[in-house]
């Protein structure tokens, strides 16, 4: 009797939702079939090679799990309570912290409702696992996504236009004047290597960035061609598209064009070298940075990565600072910037820590409704709840901390470096920031990957080691100076070398070969570092 008057206990919920989510119903002895074992919620306990109707309320012997009997067709029963979002899709008790996945509202309207629709035993995760899958993460229509994405190739491009035609018109300034006045102090050439050619007193420099431009090209090219052999994969079968980590091409042809541009941009610089103009060097090496950053972290966070108007609004702003620290490069600018950098650290690392749960608005906004110590005491108490609750995960947890501590522990030894050295090239120095957050970054996701348990194929692992080899030797070459614009010109001629390579290219033409190289390898590894998972279901593949 007990049974069946639950049964009727889930016809009344399943019924008082018909209007939003219409499903089939079963009738009370089905349903109490289906509950042996005295659980709530249609669960049976079973042990392994049984089936549900064989079910007692104790199994003995063989190890068991529990499984949820689906009916025939989804049945949304649990109550919506007072303090989870209104969405059958993904439920979440704030007071609990814990995340409770129903079954898809779009199951019951695409081409999955047959398969559901078929009686069958499916496990249901025990409570203790509060793992978030990236099935979670996905959740907003493909179309929805690429027009947001697509986003950031229409602003890159904007911007780039604005920015570069006032460089070329300075530069031409530069060598015209230089060319007029025969004044060799306005441009920091490097003379011993200097290779005139036309209007232009210094080519191979010029020439050099060539190798920016092609491998951004040629990355475009292996983007288009990755994306035209899974669209036909797709469309020869379907159920692919939804495996793996979702394809989206946008921000990789975003970073082709940006490679391209920065080709573009170095050329512009190397016409006449100077303090003035070097920040037309470095600009689009922080959108590079930014959106490697970006890419990784949209594999694992598509439905909530950020939009292109906020990251280039980010990224103007970085430009500003290097602008204003290139010239007021103060004891007051250095330690406004340092707390600023610290603050950005601990907000990242605390949005890192609960996988994108965490809102610096939501809690600025709690804590003015609530007033100050009422809710540092209320969030203390609430961290202590979740670390008992989420005390099964202290393995991944951990190594999620470990990678935190060491990257806080980076950027505040780069604090302190640069509040006691005070380096004159602050562009440089905003530059190193944002490639030690992004490596940071990259060896947080290999290690969250071998937490749980991913796999590296052999070509991620060579061109990991191709990566770090070419790497080294571009840092190795970069510190060759031929040139230094923050001493005099007199100065700077000392450091002149002759060309070491077809008696045309210096160290610095070196550098441009391989920083474009290992650009290059950079965009391709995180391209394919997530390939073993391309036919994993999302529903298996975690959220860090």
């Amino acid at each position: 009797a007990a049974t069946a008057a639950a049964g009727d206990n889930v016809n009344t919920v399943v019924n008082n939702n018909t209007d939003r989510y219409p499903v089939t119903t079963q009738n009370n002895s089905e349903a109490a079939n289906a509950e042996h074992g005295h659980l709530s919620g249609g669960d049976a306990i079973v042990g392994r090679g049984r089936s549900s109707d064989q079910a007692t309320g104790t199994v003995t012997g063989e190890p068991q799990q529990i499984y949820h009997h689906q009916p025939q067709q989804p049945q949304y029963h649990q109550q919506i309570q007072h303090h989870q979002y209104q969405n059958p899709v993904l439920s979440i008790d704030t007071d609990e912290e814990e995340l409770n996945f129903g079954t898809r509202a779009s199951d019951l309207r695409g081409g999955m409702a047959s398969q559901a629709s078929k009686s069958r035993q499916v496990p249901v995760q025990r409570s203790s696992d509060r793992t978030l899958y990236l099935h979670d993460m996905t959740r907003k229509r493909t179309r929805v996504l690429m027009r947001r994405t697509t986003r950031y190739i229409t602003t890159l491009l904007s911007c780039f236009i604005f920015y570069f035609v006032p460089v070329l018109q300075l530069v031409s300034t530069y060598q015209k004047v230089l060319d007029e006045t025969g004044n060799q102090d306005v441009c920091y050439y490097n003379f011993l290597c200097a290779n005139p050619y036309g209007l232009l007193s210094d080519s191979n420099h010029i020439v050099s960035n060539v190798g920016y431009v092609g491998l951004g090209i040629l990355f475009g090219v292996v983007t288009c061609s990755r994306q035209r052999k899974y669209n036909a994969e797709v469309q020869r079968e379907p159920h692919v598209a939804q495996l793996g980590i979702p394809r989206d091409s946008s921000l990789y042809y975003t970073l082709s064009l940006s490679l391209v541009m920065v080709g573009m941009l170095s050329a512009s610089y190397h016409v006449c070298p100077n303090r003035s103009n070097f920040q037309f060097d470095t600009a689009f090496m922080y959108v590079i940075a930014v959106l490697l950053m970006l890419q990784l972290y949209q594999n694992r966070h598509t439905d909530v990565s950020a939009s292109a108007d906020t990251v280039f609004i980010a990224l103007s702003v970085t430009v500003l600072l290097g602008v204003i620290g290139g010239l007021f490069g103060s004891t007051w600018f250095w330690i406004i910037s340092s707390i600023l950098h610290a603050c950005i650290c601990l907000v990242v690392s605390a949005y890192v820590y609960y996988i994108g749960r965490w809102s610096l608005i939501n809690t600025m906004r709690s804590m003015y409704r609530n007033g100050g110590a009422r809710y540092l005491s209320s969030w203390i108490c609430t961290q202590v709840q979740q670390w008992r609750h989420w005390r099964s995960l202290k393995s991944h947890f951990g190594t999620r901390v470990a990678l935190l501590l060491i990257a806080n522990l980076c950027n505040w030894a780069l604090m302190l470096f640069g509040l006691t050295i005070r380096p004159r090239d602050y562009d440089t120095y905003l530059l190193g920031v944002l490639l030690l957050n992004l490596v940071i970054y990259v060896v947080f996701y290999l290690f969250m990957k071998k937490g749980y348990n991913e796999h590296l194929g052999s070509r991620v692992k060579l061109t990991l080691l191709l990566l770090v080899v070419i790497w080294v030797s571009a840092i190795c070459v970069f510190f060759k100076r031929t040139t230094d614009w923050s001493v005099s010109p007199a100065q700077s001629r000392d450091l002149n070398l002759p060309c070491i390579l077809f008696n045309f290219y210096d160290w610095h033409d070196i550098w441009h070969f391989l920083s474009s190289l290992a650009l290059f390898t950079s965009f391709y590894l995180i391209m394919i570092v997530d390939d073993d998972l391309a036919y994993t279901p999302r529903d298996m593949i975690a959220v860090f």
